[in-house]
């Protein structure tokens, strides 16, 4: 059931190009993915061939990381990208920490990872050194190298909201549900109101567009004793009348059909939701 009454405003982060919020922010050799659960990233393919420590200290210059693949899903996304692109294999944020004698990610060296996927019979140590990873272009398969090897890099930024609005009272709430920024406003505004304060931070009203969605919000808001507007509109002249989304013009796909409680509330706190990578994002 659908209980919030509130403001709900979405920042048109949309391009109507193909590119990307990743090249918008970061520039125009990085490329955004769709991970699955680990979520949508930026990549940058390096160029050059480097040694691993070369290659971490070229990411550091872009504010980035090397690598760090935690789920078979982005693993996937990575190898099929470097099907279209040469370089012959890559680096991995994986190496040999000393405090774990063990290999782990350059995010989390104290970590021993809970999922690898090492190429049959790897890592062998067969050669001394043999403390950095690489992922390999034709199976996706990673193998244990010595650091001083010189091949190519994969480098990753994941986004921040900051990063997406420009301001710091952006957050996520649940990834894995949806990877948006909301912001929450502290003063209270009727509809009308509200909806210009959306526009005027080049937004618009909330839509919630799955039952997870819908209950990722109301936890968070259901202790905060206010309801929230959304972007949500009746047209009075259907029969019968209906709600559709402000953002998308009116049309049979987008009436939605709802059971909820109506308010006559006209004042409540603003609450805004950014976009940050939609799969058009990511074309």
């Amino acid at each position: 059931m659908l209980v919030l009454a509130a403001v709900v405003l979405v920042l048109n982060a949309m391009m109507a190009n193909a590119m990307s919020n990743c090249q918008k922010f970061y520039g125009e050799d990085w490329v955004c993915l769709d991970a699955g659960v680990a979520g949508r990233g930026c990549y940058y393919f390096g160029t050059e061939d480097m040694t691993f420590g070369q290659a971490v200290l070229d990411c550091e210059s872009r504010g980035a990381i090397p690598a760090v693949i935690n789920t078979p899903e982005e693993n996937q996304v990575l190898y099929d990208y470097m099907q279209n692109i040469s370089g012959g294999h890559r680096w991995l944020g994986l190496q040999v920490h000393a405090s774990i004698q063990n290999f782990s990610w350059v995010d989390a060296p104290d970590v021993v990872p809970s999922w690898f996927h090492w190429a049959t019979g790897e890592p062998d140590w067969t050669h001394q050194g043999e403390a950095c990873t690489q992922i390999y272009d034709d199976n996706g398969y990673w193998n244990d190298v010595p650091c001083e090897k010189t091949i190519r890099h994969i480098c990753e930024k994941k986004f921040t909201c900051a990063d997406m609005t420009g301001w710091d009272d952006w957050i996520t709430l649940n990834t894995t549900i949806s990877d948006s920024c909301y912001y929450f406003c502290t003063k209270n505004h009727n509809y009308t109101r509200a909806n210009h304060k959306c526009t005027k931070r080049g937004g618009r009203m909330v839509s919630i567009e799955t039952a997870e969605e819908n209950q990722m919000i109301l936890d968070f808001v259901i202790n905060k004793g206010k309801n929230r507007w959304m972007g949500m509109t009746i047209d009075h002249d259907l029969d019968p009348p209906a709600y559709y989304w402000n953002h998308a013009p009116l049309s049979a796909e987008n009436i939605i059909e709802l059971t909820w409680k109506p308010t006559k509330n006209t004042n409540s706190k603003t609450f805004f939701k950014r976009l940050t990578a939609s799969s058009q994002n990511c074309q």
